[in-house]
Parts: structure tokens; C-alpha cells; sequence
């Protein structure tokens, strides 16, 4: 016996007259209930013959046939309607006590065609677990003759966007502050899902949500589509803040180039920039989070937000001049560091049109008015903290950084030679540290063993090199780890401690160095 021969055991005999009807037998019928002023309503007949058209569908959760009756269905309930033969409210109550849960197809396309409301529909059912339920349906990608993917997606994500700022006012007070939490969760669950998938850079069909998302500034205020972005960003930004401190993004910046992020993020990113987020909303969440943001994704919102913004180079003008007058306003080292990485992660990009040394030539050097506006005071400012951030540099930007010149003040000359000096002394321990092939960039292990030392934990791609390229590990970094001067030492100790190395490796290494040096002793002679 199927479902339905099992169902039909618990039907009242009208019940199962009406659910027996062919099509044109029920069409005739609702055309004699519209007709005859005796007969009040017709919304049993009609959720029986819906029952007997999509009941199977519904349980099974397959939406495969062509349902060609079901036009023919939705017509005699508009008309029922029209004539107020036909009760929403008991059609709602039919439906709920057949069905535990509907699926996303059947529970919009009653929405859209007014016969149940989706919101009185979850508010009933604690519909709690339609996040997942439609992010599974946005992953099918499934096209049917009725139920069609690409109206459903965005008009249930524009219903949840609208609600979830606006509920809707025929509620009671309290239904509606339900209504909109129940709202903001389920998006925000959907941008959790899809975050998720960033972060572990695993596979993910759902980025195509954003897609939809886009074009909802048609149908609804523009300002609740960006909230929708700039939240989704903010996640990003404020995720596993404690990665990477200030210092070693400045180090490590080249990392997060656009052309070098994974496809997820640089797609996640790339949705949330292209017509309603820009670098100020970047500027305004930091201000926001107290600045206690992850810098690898702020670093690659900037990069991203460079080339997909249409008034990029504009805004980077705007951001890079307040981030350098908050720092004249209150010298702090951080607020130049802030300048400095948004200007060189800016002006890395291609479609930023100039390079770091032109915006650096042009802010500070013989191409600016930078003297002219520049007290001996504020020169001697700038320069201290230049030399203290000479020891965060990477390779690259030191030699940049040796190689431009600075318009000073008067008497402030030396102070520019003092700075060179510095960075051709740190060009050369540089030099004399090896280097390891970290995402297409040459990361110096010396700058990994001073962040590990300064933070107090061994560096992320210290620990990511370590996990992911055993390799390099094994033939670059571990030989240094064994070198009994500082950094190295605490390193060394750090990470027998966290068990990341244990003490019998790291003798046979010193074994092995050994060997290595007794070797070329004996080629000596």
C-alpha cells in the first residue's frame, strides 16, 4: 500500500470524492461553487486536488513530473477567490496537518500566488532549518516546468532581505520582532555557509547567492542590499582576528595581492565590492571593530575593492591622505603602518594606474609639496617612525624604500642618511637569511622567527609551512631552527613546547649538520 492508499484510510467520504476527481470534473465543480450563492467556500475541494496533484512531489521531495494540471488548479483558486469562496487560512490549516515541512519549490510557489503566506508558514512550522534547506536547493540548481530555480532564488532571498529590516505591519509587535530575527538569521546563516567555504577554501555552490543578490536594489531600497554586503564583508574582516597582528601583515602584504587569493575569497570578495561596497566601508568597519580585524582579509577586501570599485582610485586618494592626517594628528607608529599598508596594498593592484613609488614620490618626496607643508617637528616624526618600521620590511619594500628619496626640511638631512643606512644594514642580515616559496612569494625565515618571538606563538606560515610544505620545512627552515643565537633559540624551544617538532628531530638534525661540517673539513686537505 502506498502513502497515498494509507492516507486515504483517514478521509471523510467527500473528502475522498473530491480527491478522486479527474481535472476537468474538478473544474466543472468549481465553477458550480462559484455560481451557486448556496455553496460558501470551495477550499477543501481545492486542497484535495492539490493534495492528489503534489502529494506524492512533496513527500518525496522530487519535483521531476510536469504538473500539468496544476495551472488549471491555481485558476480555480483565484476565482474562488475573487468571489471569497476560497479560505487561505484553511488552506493553510489543510496543509499543515498533511505536511510536516514543505519544500522550498511548493512553500514559495503557494507564496506567490497568495494561497498560503510564507511568513505565517515558518512562524508556524519554526521553519528553523531553511537556511540549509535553500542553500541545498541553491547547490541543486535544478530547473522544473513550474517550479523555476532562477525566480524562486531571488525573490525568497529578496523577501528575507526585505522582512529582515522592514517586518511586515500586519503583524502583532511581537510576531514581527520574530519575524525579523527569523529573517536575519537565515541570511546570515546562508553568509556563514558560504564564508565557511572561504575560510576552509573548500568547494562551494553557493557563492552564486551574492549573484542574486545583486540586482535586488530593483525591488528594494538600496541602502538594505549594501547593509546585506557590508555585513557579509564584516564577517569576513572580524574572523580569527588574532591570525596575523599589524607588523606581520606589513611584512607579509605582498601575500594578499588579488591575482593571488584563492577563488573563493577573490569571488566572495569581488560580489561584495562590485556595486555597493567600497574602501570607505573597509575604513568604517575597522573604526567600528576598534580596528581588531583579521589584516590577511582586510588586506585582500582592499586589493579586491581596488579593482572592482568603478571610483577606486579616487577613494584610495581619500583614504591614504585621512589615514596620513590621523597620523600627523596623533603620531602614533599604527596610524603610519595603517597608511603605509593601504597605499602599498592599493597601488600593487594593476588597475590602480601607479605604483607605490609614485604615490610615495608624490606624498612625501621631491614631486610633493610635502617640505613646504612639513614642520622640522613633523619630518623628525616621520622619519623616527620609518626607522622603527625598517625591521617589519620585507626584502622587496626595503629596497624600494632605500631607494626613493624624501624632500626634508632643513638640517633634517641626516636624517635620511641614518634611514638609508639602516635599510642597506637590513638588506644585508636579510640577504644572509634564506628565503621560502610561500604562495608565489619569497617569505624570509628570519621575518618568521622575529613575529613568532614578538607575538609569543610560532608565526601562521611558520606553522602553515610546517603542516603544508614539508619540504621546504625540512631543507630550509628546520637547519636554521638550529642555529643557537636569538630568534631562532626561542623559536626552536617554542615549538617543542606547542609539540609542533620534537627534541629527537631536532637532534638528528644537529646530527646530520654535523656530519655535514665534518665532510667539508675533510674535502679541506
Amino acid at each position: 500500500m502506498d502513502t497515498t492508499d494509507f492516507d486515504d484510510i483517514f478521509l471523510s467520504d467527500i473528502d475522498s470524492q473530491y480527491r478522486s476527481l479527474n481535472i476537468n470534473d474538478f473544474q466543472m465543480l468549481a465553477i458550480e461553487i462559484i455560481n451557486n450563492e448556496d455553496i460558501k467556500d470551495g477550499t477543501a475541494l481545492c486542497f484535495q486536488v492539490f493534495y492528489r496533484c503534489m502529494s506524492r512531489s512533496i513527500r518525496e521531495k522530487t519535483f521531476e513530473g510536469q504538473y500539468t494540471e496544476l495551472p488549471t488548479i491555481l485558476s480555480c483558486i483565484l476565482h474562488l477567490r475573487k468571489v471569497l469562496k476560497f479560505n487561505s487560512s484553511l488552506f493553510f490549516s489543510y496543509l499543515t496537518e498533511e505536511f510536516l515541512t514543505l519544500p522550498i519549490e511548493i512553500l514559495w510557489w503557494l507564496h506567490k500566488h497568495n494561497i498560503t503566506n510564507f511568513v505565517h508558514y515558518c512562524c508556524f512550522s519554526k521553519y528553523m532549518t531553511l537556511s540549509a534547506s535553500l542553500l541545498r536547493y541553491i547547490e541543486a540548481k535544478k530547473q522544473h516546468s513550474i517550479f523555476v530555480y532562477d525566480r524562486i532564488v531571488p525573490d525568497l532571498i529578496a523577501e528575507l532581505l526585505r522582512h529582515a529590516y522592514t517586518p511586515p505591519s500586519l503583524f502583532h509587535l511581537h510576531y514581527r520582532v520574530e519575524w525579523e530575527s527569523f529573517c536575519s538569521k537565515v541570511l546570515y546563516d546562508m553568509v556563514d555557509s558560504i564564508l565557511s567555504a572561504v575560510f576552509l577554501d573548500s568547494s562551494c555552490s553557493y557563492l552564486n547567492v551574492f549573484n542574486h543578490v545583486q540586482n535586488l536594489d530593483r525591488q528594494l531600497p538600496r541602502v538594505v542590499v549594501k547593509d546585506f554586503f557590508r555585513t557579509a564583508l564584516k564577517k569576513l574582516m572580524v574572523y580569527n582576528v588574532d591570525e596575523f597582528d599589524i607588523y606581520a601583515a606589513y611584512t607579509y602584504q605582498e601575500l594578499w595581492k588579488s591575482s593571488r587569493l584563492s577563488r573563493n575569497l577573490f569571488t566572495f570578495l569581488s560580489e561584495v565590492f562590485r556595486k555597493f561596497c567600497t574602501l570607505h566601508d573597509i575604513m568604517d568597519i575597522m573604526e567600528d571593530c576598534d580596528e581588531k580585524v583579521n589584516w590577511r582579509y582586510t588586506l585582500a577586501a582592499v586589493a579586491v575593492s581596488t579593482n572592482e570599485s568603478g571610483s577606486g582610485g579616487e577613494h584610495a586618494k581619500d583614504v591614504t591622505s585621512t589615514l596620513l592626517q590621523q597620523y600627523f594628528k596623533r603620531p602614533k607608529p599604527l596610524n603610519l603602518v595603517k597608511c603605509l599598508l593601504f597605499a602599498r596594498q592599493i597601488y600593487m593592484e594593476e588597475k590602480a594606474k601607479i605604483d607605490y613609488s609614485a604615490w610615495y614620490s608624490t606624498t612625501f618626496g621631491s614631486r610633493s609639496n610635502f617640505k613646504r607643508k612639513c614642520s622640522e617637528t613633523k619630518f623628525k616624526l616621520l622619519m623616527s617612525t620609518l626607522i622603527e618600521l625598517v625591521q617589519y620590511e620585507s626584502k622587496d619594500y626595503l629596497k624600494v624604500q632605500h631607494s626613493l628619496s624624501l624632500d626634508a626640511p632643513l638640517m633634517c638631512n641626516y636624517l635620511i642618511h641614518n634611514y638609508k643606512s639602516l635599510c642597506r644594514a637590513r638588506l644585508q642580515e636579510l640577504d644572509k637569511s634564506p628565503s621560502v616559496n610561500y604562495c608565489n612569494v619569497k617569505v624570509n625565515i628570519l621575518h618568521m622567527m622575529t613575529e613568532s618571538v614578538r607575538i609569543g606563538r610560532p608565526s601562521a606560515i611558520l606553522v602553515n609551512i610546517m603542516k603544508n610544505q614539508t619540504e621546504q620545512f625540512q631543507c630550509i627552515v628546520l637547519p636554521q631552527l638550529m642555529i643557537n643565537t636569538e630568534p631562532y633559540l626561542t623559536v626552536k624551544q617554542m615549538l617543542v613546547d606547542g609539540k609542533y617538532i620534537s627534541l629527537d628531530k631536532i637532534n638528528d638534525v644537529n646530527l646530520e649538520l654535523a656530519q655535514i661540517i665534518e665532510d667539508d673539513d675533510d674535502n679541506l686537505y
